[in-house]
């Protein structure tokens, strides 16, 4: 906190700008500073001003400065000649595989196959829960930073923490042996280009997909919400999480699966604002008609009155910000990755969407 407190000082200092949802986020003119405690990275396309933020910061602090920047809070990042930028676990995959013994397994291209029950009355408890924490929570770090195929099963594994038995420690392995077999995936950020032309050049495109599974719980019939953000058809966040609440319906789990969404994409939206980007009208995509109709009424229904008040709240801030709520598919929902196992093709087709090589 102190570290963070001397930071910001000496970036308002030198005329930065704080974004007030984050406050790791500065900006100054052309330059934009990011912070995670004690490592900065910082992006102009002006040399000079690059170099004049660095004399400016040596002056206040001891720097450990790297022009080539290849991991970054766990993060490992690829550059590629046209500009792209990968963000990976390829190194923390590979050192996993190695401690699990899981370097010479078989191919596996899922998971975790459709169908599995991670309950069955058969299982054999394990003795020593110790080997099993230690690997979910390492597949729990690498789904969260870059690795959203395995975010789902890794949702199911970690619930079994308490009470892991022998098959769930099979399953984590499994998921372990495909991330070995896929480590060189990852999130990939293109160049930054002109969109169309007229009234829409230099405007971006940030759209969001969300999904819901009824009572996927059925140890307390709790849904689980998912959802991605799209920038310029570029992944940049993405959620899989156990709602707080038991859902009555199937429209109020996806409504407030919805409503998740409609929070990132506000905050998002604010974010553009503070990084001087314009943005096309933003668009939300939901495979649930009753839904839609029930999330784009101001007014209140019989159906959806007695669902949260906090979740209507949200619904009207989407509204009054004039976000788009569209139809897709339950076949083109990306999200659908991110609440079940989809069958084997469409697992690959979302998980190609979402990663590159």
């Amino acid at each position: 906190h102190f570290w963070h407190k001397k930071l910001k000082t000496t970036l308002l200092s030198l005329g930065f700008k704080c974004f007030v949802l984050d406050s790791c986020v500065f900006v100054h003119h052309n330059l934009w500073v990011v912070t995670y405690v004690d490592d900065l990275l910082y992006f102009s396309n002006d040399e000079a001003i690059l170099d004049s933020f660095e004399k400016l910061l040596e002056e206040e602090f001891n720097l450990r400065k790297s022009d080539d920047v290849r991991k970054y809070v766990g993060f490992e990042l690829k550059t590629f000649d046209n500009g792209s930028v990968k963000l990976h676990c390829e190194g923390m995959i590979s050192a996993l595989a190695k401690k699990f013994q899981m370097d010479k397994c078989k191919f596996r291209d899922i998971p975790i196959a459709a169908g599995t029950q991670m309950i069955e009355t058969t299982d054999v408890p394990l003795h020593n829960r110790t080997e099993y924490l230690s690997l979910v929570g390492s597949l729990v770090y690498i789904a969260n930073l870059a690795r959203p195929d395995i975010s789902f099963s890794v949702h199911l594994l970690a619930k079994q923490n308490a009470k892991p038995s022998k098959r769930h420690m099979s399953i984590a392995r499994d998921v372990l042996g495909y991330l070995w077999h896929s480590r060189s995936k990852g999130l990939v950020f293109h160049r930054g280009q002109l969109v169309n032309g007229g009234e829409d050049k230099k405007k971006l495109s940030l759209i969001g997909c969300s999904d819901a599974d009824y009572a996927n719980d059925r140890s307390n019939c709790k849904s689980v919400s998912g959802g991605v953000i799209f920038l310029e058809g570029m992944i940049v966040d993405y959620f899989c999480k156990k709602q707080a609440h038991v859902s009555r319906s199937t429209m109020e789990a996806e409504f407030i699966a919805l409503s998740a969404l409609t929070e990132k994409l506000l905050f998002y939206k604010s974010l553009m604002r503070f990084l001087k980007c314009d943005l096309r009208p933003i668009s939300m995509y939901c495979d649930n008609q009753s839904t839609i109709e029930a999330y784009g009424n101001e007014s209140t229904t019989k159906r959806s009155r007695y669902i949260d008040v906090s979740y209507h709240f949200v619904k009207l801030e989407a509204i009054r910000s004039n976000l788009k709520i569209l139809y897709v598919q339950s076949e083109a929902n990306v999200a659908d990755i991110l609440t079940k196992i989809p069958k084997p093709n469409l697992f690959k087709k979302f998980s190609k969407w979402l990663l590159g090589n």
